[in-house]
């Protein structure tokens, strides 16, 4: 093995098994690293992390606006630095930054997807809740197997990650929910009624469904 004046590296193996000589040569040039595009890349997320940061901030989410304030920080600092040197510059640096940069961005990625999935577990939850309450009342107990049915690889799904496959078996549960609702006049009035005048209610989708 052999780092030449121009960093390459070079590397030498002998299979003695089968008497073969391998040689290769790693050069970092062979990586192009452009510092427009890592600032384009920084801009991109940049928006994304300050429109959620805002939005946390006015749910009182502080806990996590101040993880993503940590993140937009991180990444405003990537950029100064690029701003030091230029494409040209074939020092480590510039590989460096965009180390940084593609891990940044890899945590902003995973800190959303895993607070996506939360919100969609959550509602989940909430329609699993009212659809066991209507198939709880012995009128609906004809609903009960096509609901366990509904439910009965939740685990799965759930621990998928997906939250496509987990919005998918929202709109089960909802769509089911609806035909219990619906299967008598005076549950249905009732509930649309009780759900207009409630002062609790807040699930606007559900109303107008």
């Amino acid at each position: 093995m052999e780092i030449t004046e121009s960093r390459d590296l070079k590397i030498n193996v002998y299979l003695q098994a089968c008497d073969q000589e391998f040689k290769n040569v790693f050069s970092q040039s062979e990586r192009a690293i452009s510092i427009s595009k890592i600032n384009m890349e920084i801009n991109a997320v940049l928006s994304e992390v300050e429109h959620l940061i805002r939005e946390q901030v006015e749910d009182e989410n502080f806990e996590y606006s101040n993880t993503l304030e940590q993140l937009r920080v991180g990444l405003i600092e990537v950029q100064i630095e690029t701003t030091l040197l230029d494409d040209n510059d074939v020092s480590d640096q510039k590989y460096q930054l965009d180390d940084k940069k593609r891990k940044l961005i890899q945590a902003f990625d995973t800190l959303t997807r895993n607070k996506i999935i939360a919100l969609e577990i959550e509602e989940y939850n909430q329609s699993k809740e009212a659809i066991e309450w209507e198939v709880n009342k012995d009128e609906n107990e004809k609903y009960r197997p096509k609901y366990l049915k509904v439910i009965a690889n939740e685990k799965e799904v759930i621990n998928s990650g997906d939250k496509y496959l987990i919005k998918a078996k929202i709109k089960e549960l909802d769509i089911l929910y609806n035909s219990i609702i619906q299967s008598s006049d005076e549950n249905f009035i009732g509930y649309y009624i009780g759900l207009k005048y409630s002062s609790d209610f807040t699930d606007k989708k559900r109303l107008t469904s």
